[in-house]
């Protein structure tokens, strides 16, 4: 047996890696080494951060009354994060113009598509893939690949698959029966 213990401070963390839902603004963060700041790297569509206007790029300055100037990507995660209806203001610096700017985003309740995009390609070559390895991501592998295979997919290529759901239920998609 193999077993990890997680601090009670990172029992959060944890949760969001197995379920990949969490409440916050839907967007994907990274830190700037060149602007030694936190950057939206990723507005997800039809989330908070997208739907008020984020773009990639913006610089995050403030989240409330707290400066995140200099932070990284953990803490303002987890200043973006919290109880879902909640409110607050975000500033950002946005580079393309060179302007401050402050938008009210209210945290809703984010699943992280396991399968966020999969298509079938020229000559029938099916691409999926698969962004976290989730409770129940086989069935969006699956659902993914049996679209794939009606809309004329007889191969398939660059499928990225690790072990964290037993393999049988994610690799039995990919061989013939």
């Amino acid at each position: 047996p193999y077993t990890v213990y997680y601090p009670e401070e990172k029992v959060k963390d944890l949760d969001l890696m197995i379920s990949g839902k969490y409440a916050g603004v839907g967007a994907l963060i990274r830190y700037n080494f060149l602007l030694k700041n936190t950057v939206i790297d990723e507005p997800y569509e039809n989330m908070p951060a997208a739907e008020v206007g984020l773009k990639k790029g913006d610089v995050i300055l403030a989240i409330g009354d707290s400066s995140m100037v200099g932070k990284d990507v953990a803490y303002v995660s987890n200043h973006l994060r919290g109880d879902a209806g909640t409110t607050f203001i975000l500033t950002i610096q946005r580079p393309s113009v060179n302007k401050k700017m402050k938008f009210k985003i209210t945290r809703r309740s984010i699943q992280l598509p396991a399968v966020p995009y999969y298509g079938v390609q020229d000559g029938g070559v099916g691409y999926l893939n698969l962004n976290s390895f989730t409770t129940g991501c086989a069935k969006d592998v699956r659902r993914a690949f049996l679209d794939m295979k009606k809309q004329g997919m007889t191969s398939v290529t660059n499928t990225h698959l690790r072990a964290h759901e037993p393999p049988e239920h994610l690799v039995c998609w990919l061989l013939p029966a």
